[in-house]
């Protein structure tokens, strides 16, 4: 299902502790109070391609993948970047999932599994 938040498709979101996390075509991620709608991030988190999975939280951590094939872990409550990690072309038909305190990514017959860990940051800062 497609919506559309100040003229941005969304395609998938999550609600979380009263704030409802979004993704779409404007490569950003916002975090929106769910009762008053106003942004909880100035400017929403800033990816370089479209947000099309659903966001996943863990630890106070917001983890979601963008279609520049990086997956990437937020502060939940100040949208700040903790770690990114560069996954491959698993992205454009994968929503993280959770369980264990592990991320699973899936794409056809390719299954990816990594540690959810809150003290690393991997790869470059984008």
């Amino acid at each position: 299902m497609e919506i559309c938040y100040k003229g941005i498709y969304v395609y998938c979101s999550i609600l979380s502790d009263g704030v409802i996390y979004i993704g779409g075509t404007d490569h950003a991620l916002y975090a929106l109070d769910a009762k008053t709608g106003k942004p909880k991030w100035p400017g929403g988190f800033r990816t370089r391609d479209t947000i099309t999975g659903a966001p996943i939280i863990s630890n106070g951590l917001v983890y979601f993948l963008s279609n520049e094939d990086i997956m990437y872990a937020a502060v939940a409550t100040s949208g700040q970047l903790k770690w990114w990690r560069d996954i491959g072309s698993i992205t454009k038909a994968s929503s993280p999932v959770f369980g264990d305190n592990m991320i699973y990514l899936v794409s056809g017959n390719i299954l990816q599994a990594f540690q959810a860990r809150v003290d690393i940051r991997d790869g470059l800062s984008p």
